[in-house]
């Protein structure tokens, strides 16, 4: 008898102990795919060569205040065609350093948004560069929604660049998050504005990818943290990971030309996924896979330094 209850000491003192790592693990997952650490402005278009204004524009609907840059065409006389560049959760306007603990934990690499800024104004466009909601100089959200309340800041974007008169027409690049974005804008977007392109890099199911990163770090337990995350974030009145899909909102995209980008080593997604999204949005015009590398970040650093695939498809579209 007392070998049996010895035995159950320690297995409830192990069940414990697991719960407990569960439990921290879960919350350290929501601080950061939920509420990320803000990045600072570390550089400004003036760092390379490039002429910009500072604008600030209010969200569409709930009006939060969004901050970024416009960098104009070098030399440009009357209307350009102009691209707006959405970036991932946990970043800002300029992309992401991927330096600190976290950035190592996770294996991530620099995304250097202002890169790709010179390269399309080098083309021929304009380039609208802005912090979404929670990030960068950018207020406040009710927290991270994978796309979902973020695509009211691009749809704030869009509005902004409608009533400027150097604006000839609208394409966007989205990443991750800002690829998400862009599917839940454009179905939600009004006749009035007029996007007429958008390139869209490794959208997303936030369920599958939660799980993807999470096996990354600490392997098995996975399985265990993702159903303690989407509970936490329903009790703190954030939108769970599992409630929110893009693919519902692909379908209801209006003809728009959309190129879709996805990495073939991204072990946090999956390409079945992307090419379900791919198929069923109207408008899709190209599915490219990359095979760059075995990291996600692989896939957002290929356009960083090859952009002339999303620079031609712009040629086609916009101009």
């Amino acid at each position: 008898m007392r070998l049996f209850n010895r035995a159950i000491r320690i297995f409830l003192w192990v069940f414990a102990l697991v719960s407990a790592v569960i439990i921290a693990a879960a919350s350290l997952v929501m601080r950061y795919m939920l509420n990320p650490p803000r990045s600072p402005i570390w550089a400004s278009p003036k760092d390379a060569g490039l002429k910009f204004s500072e604008i600030h524009f209010p969200a569409r609907d709930d009006g939060v205040r969004l901050s970024g840059w416009l960098v104009k065409e070098r030399g440009a006389e009357g209307q350009r065609p102009t691209i707006v560049l959405v970036h991932d959760w946990g970043w800002n306007r300029l992309g992401t350093a991927a330096e600190g603990p976290l950035a190592d934990l996770l294996r991530t690499a620099p995304v250097d948004l202002l890169r790709l800024a010179h390269a399309l104004t080098e083309a021929g466009y304009h380039v609208l560069m802005f912090d979404l909601r929670s990030h960068g100089e950018s207020a406040a959200g009710s927290g991270m929604s994978f796309g979902y309340q973020e695509s009211l800041d691009l749809l704030g974007a869009f509005d902004y660049l409608a009533d400027r008169e150097d604006v000839s027409s609208i394409g966007v690049i989205g990443f991750a998050v800002g690829a998400n974005a862009i599917l839940y804008a454009l179905a939600r977007a009004s006749e009035a504005i007029s996007v007429q392109a958008a390139v869209v890099v490794q959208p997303f199911n936030p369920q599958n990818y939660m799980k993807g990163l999470t096996r990354d770090v600490v392997g098995p337990l996975s399985q265990a943290i993702v159903p303690v995350v989407n509970a936490g974030a329903a009790l703190f009145g954030v939108a769970p990971p599992a409630a929110i899909n893009p693919l519902f909102a692909a379908a209801g995209i209006d003809d728009v030309p959309l190129l879709f980008m996805q990495e073939s080593g991204d072990s946090w997604s999956d390409i079945d996924y992307v090419e379900t999204l791919a198929a069923s949005t109207p408008g899709t015009v190209d599915l490219v896979i990359t095979t760059a590398g075995d990291h996600r970040y692989d896939g957002f650093t290929y356009l960083i330094n090859h952009p002339t695939p999303a620079i031609d498809f712009f040629n086609r579209h916009l101009k």
